[in-house]
């Protein structure tokens, strides 16, 4: 054997499990959620990058994200990701929620209206989906809508008449 027979190439480095993206990509969700609660969206933003890097079919680091867009007032690119969070689990309420008002924002009403109707048939579907959905009945003079929306939540909720 010549001795100056170059040694065999290393081991390729084992591609990352599945269970292992996910778990890298949900302890940056709550990094980016901490800081996206405490208003710094630039770290949140950067975060919820990293996290889409490591899995980028994350579909609830996708709905965080979308919301980051809409608190930013960055509708038209909060739909797409939005959009993009339900193809990939479309049992989401909040994706749902939070699409319709993206949607109503960009005065995409009929499109709103389907979004926070979806989001009201779903379980655990949060009560401001009812404010939500009157808010856009109203905006496209459906006012008796828009005023049944209201009656349901002040029937669940009485003290929230503001």
């Amino acid at each position: 054997m010549n001795d100056n027979t170059p040694p065999p190439p290393s081991p390729a480095k084992p591609a990352r499990n599945t269970s292992q993206q996910h778990a890298t990509s949900e302890a940056l969700l709550e990094l980016a959620i901490e800081q996206h609660l405490a208003g710094d969206l630039k770290t949140a933003t950067d975060l919820y990058q990293q996290a889409l890097q490591v899995d980028e079919n994350n579909a609830k680091v996708l709905l965080f994200f979308g919301i980051l867009h809409n608190d930013q007032g960055k509708h038209a690119e909060a739909e797409q990701i939005l959009k993009r969070s339900l193809t990939l689990n479309p049992k989401q309420v909040l994706a749902y929620q939070n699409l319709g008002r993206a949607q109503a924002a960009l005065r995409h009403f009929d499109d709103a209206m389907t979004s926070l109707q979806t989001a009201l048939r779903l379980p655990q579907c949060p009560l401001e989906v009812y404010n939500d959905l009157g808010s856009v009945y109203r905006k496209v003079g459906r006012l008796s809508d828009s005023e049944d929306c209201y009656h349901k939540l002040l029937a669940v909720e009485p003290n929230n008449a503001d």
